[in-house]
């Protein structure tokens, strides 16, 4: 019987074949320039956080950020029930303590949490980069690390290519429309009104 040699060239070519067509079927990020943009603004007014009003039909969401120059950006965007806090948050400017509460504040809910490991927006399928960016929908994680498949063999335990992608796509599309929202408070520099408790 006769038995078949792959040298270890032939072996890496396979992979990075497997690797190029995964990377081939990703969608594009909408959010990757957003990002970027919206940490050089962070940076040029020498802030590590913002918050805002999340700019949609509740009024009682919120949006707010955290940026570790260099290294990640954290998102969190929630619906709060206890208004007037956040709104004096802002109107304070004490960022921290607005996106502290949105993250793990008793009156948050319904959160979209974002890990962008790298400033740099969401990528589908990172390569070989070794930090990889992540989503909280309430307590439902998903990391985007490149992983998925057909459900068979090695794969089984990764989600479904179409699953995947349409995940990494909804998160894509939401995390931009909050950076948009972000980013248009820092350039507009609008003063908002002092909320009900404060006046």
């Amino acid at each position: 019987m006769k038995h078949a040699v792959i040298s270890f060239g032939a072996v890496l070519t396979i992979v990075g074949g497997l690797a190029a067509g995964a990377a081939a079927q990703a969608p594009a990020s909408v959010s990757t320039d957003k990002a970027r943009e919206l940490a050089a603004l962070m940076a040029a007014q020498k802030l590590e956080s913002f918050a805002a009003r999340d700019g949609g039909e509740d009024a009682h969401r919120y949006v707010a950020v955290l940026v570790i120059p260099n290294v990640q950006l954290l998102m969190v965007s929630c619906k709060y029930t206890q208004k007037n806090d956040i709104e004096y948050s802002l109107y304070t400017k004490q960022y921290q303590t607005a996106y502290q509460d949105l993250r793990s504040g008793v009156f948050g809910s319904e959160r979209f949490f974002v890990d962008d490991a790298q400033l740099n927006g969401l990528v589908a399928v990172p390569g070989k980069n070794p930090q990889h960016d992540a989503i909280m929908i309430e307590k439902d994680r998903h990391i985007f690390d490149g992983l998925f498949g057909d459900g068979k063999g090695r794969n089984a335990k990764n989600p479904l290519t179409d699953v995947y992608m349409k995940t990494f796509s909804d998160a894509d599309a939401r995390y931009a429309r909050l950076l948009d929202v972000l980013i248009a408070q820092l350039k507009g520099g609008k003063v908002l009104d002092a909320p009900s408790a404060v006046r």
